[in-house]
């Protein structure tokens, strides 16, 4: 079955269509099988669920607070896990235990947090990792383009990693073998692109050594990597040079940041080195360099700079801060 859009139903709100209104941050990951939702704290909730079709409900949250009725009409889970905090790898295997179960029922599972995106949002890209054999940044990037603002710290992307590690360790899996083979024949890092061909690229964490093969076979050797625990899987036979300008998630470089790239790419051009530049996504922290250095060497404004990344790759420059990082180190390099 197809991976669909999330479907925020927008319906009137008069009296007659209280009944009918799903509750905030409902959608599908996969019609008919997996769904992701907020707290269903009331009947109107459970009421969407079953015309949903709904027969499993999984709630992460540390207290179970369905209502009463829940227990009669579906088969009601709990696993808790801390607020903000990722599920354990045993946790994960639990929900996707019961996740095989349903499916061999045929009932669609609603997993649910208090709000739908942290820790809901981890157990759907295990989902994705598991059942469509996806890259665990892939798997993320899908979900969040899906449920805006899933997976909301590094340690619930590095929960989804390390269950992406569990199935490839795993022989006895059939799946695991399939994702095995898979991370071979797809071997480019996800979201990888060339903004300048074979001058300068962008990508998400290079997390696998088949991904830094790939890089070598592009010709690619100086990776910098713009996130502060997301290191190379670089064997002792590959020739990259791997630089470290460790950004925040979520935050801009500095301006002494931009500067220290600029540096490395200087010297990359001076040896006609191509340079690929990640942090965990490919986007904010990416995108933001991948600006700066249109505006050094193509003498591009920060705005169409800005503009030129994010329609090379989408969702490039996240925030105002990354925004304004590209505009003050044009400014520095207008005053010296």
């Amino acid at each position: 079955m197809t991976l669909v859009h999330s479907r925020y139903l927008i319906m009137s709100l008069h009296k007659k269509d209280l009944d009918s209104r799903p509750f905030c941050n409902f959608s599908w990951l996969v019609e008919g099988k997996v769904c992701g939702s907020e707290l269903p704290w009331s009947e109107i909730h459970l009421n969407f669920l079953r015309r949903e079709k709904v027969g499993v409900i999984v709630t992460l949250t540390e207290e179970g607070c369905l209502p009463e009725s829940a227990s009669k009409e579906f088969e009601c889970h709990l696993i808790p896990v801390e607020e903000f905090e990722p599920p354990s790898l045993e946790q994960i295997c639990e929900f996707m235990s019961i996740c095989d179960a349903a499916q061999e029922k045929k009932k669609a599972v609603c997993v649910h947090c208090r709000m739908g995106c942290g820790r809901t949002g981890v157990m759907l890209a295990c989902y994705l990792v598991k059942n469509h054999l996806m890259y665990p940044l892939a798997a993320i990037h899908l979900v969040r383009n899906l449920r805006p603002n899933s997976v909301e710290t590094s340690d619930q992307e590095q929960a989804v990693c390390k269950y992406s590690e569990h199935l490839s360790s795993s022989g006895n899996s059939q799946p695991s073998r399939r994702i095995t083979e898979r991370l071979s024949d797809l071997s480019a890092p996800w979201n990888f692109s060339w903004i300048l061909n074979k001058e300068l690229c962008g990508s998400a964490w290079p997390q696998y050594e088949c991904n830094i093969e790939f890089l070598r076979n592009e010709g690619i050797s100086v990776v910098i990597t713009a996130c502060e625990a997301s290191p190379l899987a670089v064997s002792s036979g590959t020739t990259i040079e791997n630089y470290l300008i460790p950004v925040r998630p979520y935050k801009a470089p500095s301006l002494n940041m931009c500067r220290k790239f600029i540096a490395i790419c200087n010297q990359a051009r001076s040896e006609q080195k191509a340079v690929c530049v990640h942090c965990r996504m490919g986007l904010g922290r990416t995108g933001t360099f991948l600006a700066c250095y249109l505006v050094k060497y193509h003498r591009q404004p920060p705005v169409k700079a800005i503009a030129m990344v994010r329609e090379m790759r989408p969702g490039s420059v996240e925030s105002i801060e990354q925004e304004m990082a590209v505009h003050t180190f044009w400014n520095f390099l207008n005053c010296v």
